[in-house]
């Protein structure tokens, strides 16, 4: 399962990293971090219905387990069933309060239903709990996509200080500048994302952010390169 994740997210072996993933769970049926893993396999290559039963299993298994809520969730998200994302992300809350990945995708659901305000000050409450770039730049993106923009550029601004700092990765900058509406900025941190091989390329398929430019030459040509085109 260990090696599946590396297969996935920083050799772009997606074959390996779903033989890895079998292997797995092919010696232990009842590993439900395998399940779950490969459920977020599916979910990264748009493979809805495969994900769920590899998540619904995970879930049977270990019921407690907050990780498997959130990747249910990231499903629903995917497939715009965004009342039910927010009904399982919150069980993932119930059970670790503070769990990161679900506030995170919290805020993504608030942002797709338009509730901006809300996504905002979930996007604030993460950063609080962990200064990540990430967690930064989708406040920066929220901040674009409620109209302002001044504040979105100060969010790029800190990204710029950060990474003299820690490494900040170009997809961290890509959304915001998408949702400032700057297409050519957009690609060229997408193409040095790549370039680095940042672990978030893998989300490049799904991630709703970049629906504005899927036709663009430039952003087919890195889904290949990721080996996400179909």
């Amino acid at each position: 399962a260990a090696m599946g994740i590396i297969k996935m997210f920083y050799e772009w072996d997606w074959s390996g990293a779903e033989e890895e993933f079998t292997k797995a769970i092919n010696s232990n049926h009842n590993n439900a971090i395998a399940h779950q893993r490969f459920g977020l396999y599916f979910n990264l290559l748009g493979r809805f219905d495969e994900a769920r039963q590899e998540l619904d299993l995970a879930m049977l298994i270990d019921p407690l387990s907050p990780h498997s809520y959130w990747s249910l969730t990231l499903t629903y998200f995917l497939t715009c069933e965004y009342e039910k994302a927010i009904e399982e992300v919150q069980k993932a809350l119930e059970m670790e309060r503070d769990y990161k990945p679900a506030l995170y995708l919290l805020g993504r659901t608030y942002e797709r239903c338009g509730q901006v305000d809300q996504a905002i000050e979930v996007f604030k409450k993460i950063f609080a709990l962990s200064n990540s770039p990430m967690f930064l730049s989708a406040l920066g993106r929220a901040y674009a996509g409620s109209g302002q923009h001044e504040l979105a550029r100060n969010v790029l601004k800190e990204l710029q200080e950060l990474s003299k700092r820690c490494y900040v990765s170009a997809y961290s900058k890509a959304i915001i500048h998408l949702a400032l509406g700057d297409k050519n900025q957009t690609l060229d941190c997408l193409e040095k994302a790549c370039e680095d091989r940042c672990e978030m390329m893998t989300w490049l398929r799904i991630d709703p952010s970049f629906d504005g430019i899927r036709s663009d030459l430039r952003f087919r040509n890195l889904l290949r390169r990721v080996g996400l085109s179909n």
